[in-house]
């Protein structure tokens, strides 16, 4: 089964002292979505989500990728989209 890499846009952030990283497929208008991510950010093309996470957290946390297995679920789904941003 040949899979088609996607376009994402990947970021760290911070939530309560902790660093994170998250990855946002790019099917809305580029335009848009820059303006409400984060300054610190990057495009890659990766065949899933998950792997675009796991090279963002080689670029800003671990650069030997050693606790990805156990990084955390992004807290995005458990706290207020504002509150990411500030």
């Amino acid at each position: 089964m040949n899979k088609t890499n996607k376009v994402y846009l990947i970021f760290p952030y911070e939530h309560e002292g902790k660093k994170y990283v998250e990855a946002y497929p790019l099917h809305h208008e580029i335009r848009e979505l820059l303006t409400v991510a984060p300054v610190y950010r990057l495009l890659t093309t990766k065949v899933s989500r998950n792997q675009a996470r796991k090279y963002a957290y080689k670029l800003w946390i671990n650069p030997s990728g050693k606790g990805y297995n156990k990084y955390p679920i992004s807290p995005s789904q458990y706290v207020p989209f504002k509150e990411q941003w500030e």
